[in-house]
């Protein structure tokens, strides 16, 4: 017998992470149709029993294809840590070597632990097998690390995610030995290990790894959609080279409100620009946050590497908030830069997912042996 029944709640729950709305009316909509056509509950057989705490482990062997053919042997492990051990991750590593600096992922926007589109999950299996221990944990209220209090669930930038980064960083030391830690994360975990690296001035991180920005200040109540007018100037110089586009304009079938307003706003953005880079070389102490930030983890001996998928406004969102000191920076290489190809924000594709985990591994493999015991480089 077929039969069909509509709910509301597609939209809430397609959004984005962390817009999603969970559908409660088609929850409750299966629930009492599975409850009218259920039968008595079975008893479960005598030969059936709960596991015990003993059968429940808490690490697995995972095999990883290296790329060459070989395949290297990791380890998974379940973590419970901080104060309550409230915080929830998955630690992979290859041996129990401290040699090189274990990565500390923060999550992406609202997604948990695995990341968008499995990102995380092999971009911290491939770090494991070149000897990077990887740690992919949940900040409070998102994925497995619960709050401890009622309080806003799935927010990508809540104020404690530097303290949880630091309860991170502290387990792996404490408990497994690492003295040394690269902050890593992408969009809204970018922006978590950006601040990691300013505020954890007696951790030894040394180097932050930002992977498509979107903020590198976060105050409560701006927009998600922030960053858009950055993401409309980046589309309209893609398609100033593509003479359809032209075509497109020239037959008038273009939305020319909003291309003036992206146009002055851009023009906006620009002028304050050359403002910035003003104050920057001539009065530094009144320069952009950004700048100051710059200069102080510099002075940390903390660098700084950038992955920006092709399209996307990391560069101008860093370019536009320390005009000078970021040029300066990526001329003289403390701050890197690698631009991924047919690449969109989240890595939805395969081949643009595996350039960026293949980027993000040789960078680390060839930064790792260029540091010194404080980080300077």
């Amino acid at each position: 017998m077929n039969e069909q029944r509509r709910a509301p709640g597609w939209p809430g729950m397609m959004a984005e992470h962390q817009f999603t709305v969970v559908p409660d009316a088609a929850l409750d909509l299966i629930v009492s149709w599975l409850a009218e056509g259920a039968g008595p509950p079975a008893r479960m057989p005598r030969t059936c029993a709960a596991a015990s705490d003993a059968d429940v482990r808490d690490s697995i062997g995972v095999s990883f294809p290296t790329g060459a053919g070989d395949i290297t042997r990791l380890e998974e492990r379940l973590c419970r840590f901080g104060e309550d051990e409230h915080l929830f991750g998955v630690l992979a590593r290859a041996d129990d070597s401290v040699a090189r600096p274990a990565v500390v992922l923060f999550n992406a926007g609202a997604a948990h632990h695995v990341g968008p589109n499995r990102l995380y999950v092999e971009l911290a299996r491939h770090l494991a097998a070149l000897g990077f221990a990887c740690l992919r944990f949940d900040l409070e209220s998102l994925g497995d690390s619960v709050n401890r209090r009622p309080a806003r669930e799935n927010y990508p930038y809540p104020r404690h995610a530097v303290a949880d980064g630091r309860a991170a960083i502290d387990f792996l030391r404490r408990r497994h030995g690492y003295r040394r830690f690269v902050a890593l994360g992408l969009c809204s975990g970018a922006h978590a290990a950006f601040h990691a690296g300013l505020e954890l001035a007696d951790e030894p991180i040394e180097e932050i790894v930002m992977v498509n920005p979107m903020q590198f200040y976060w105050v409560e109540g701006m927009s998600l959609d922030t960053s858009r007018k950055f993401e409309d100037m980046v589309q309209y110089r893609r398609s100033m080279r593509d003479w359809r586009r032209w075509l497109k304009l020239a037959r008038g079938d273009v939305d020319f409100g909003r291309l003036a307003e992206v146009l002055a706003s851009q023009g906006r953005t620009q002028a304050r620009a050359w403002l910035d880079a003003f104050l920057e070389a001539f009065v530094p102490e009144r320069a952009p946050r950004l700048s100051r930030d710059l200069r102080k983890l510099f002075a940390m001996g903390r660098r700084l590497t950038l992955f920006v998928s092709e399209g996307d406004p990391g560069r101008d969102i860093l370019l536009a908030g320390a005009p000078l000191t970021a040029k300066r920076a990526l001329r003289g290489g403390r701050i890197r830069l690698q631009i991924i190809a047919e690449a969109d924000h989240t890595f939805s594709q395969w081949r643009a997912r595996r350039d960026v985990i293949a980027r993000i591994g040789a960078h680390l493999r060839d930064a790792a042996p260029s540091y010194n015991r404080n980080g300077a480089v």
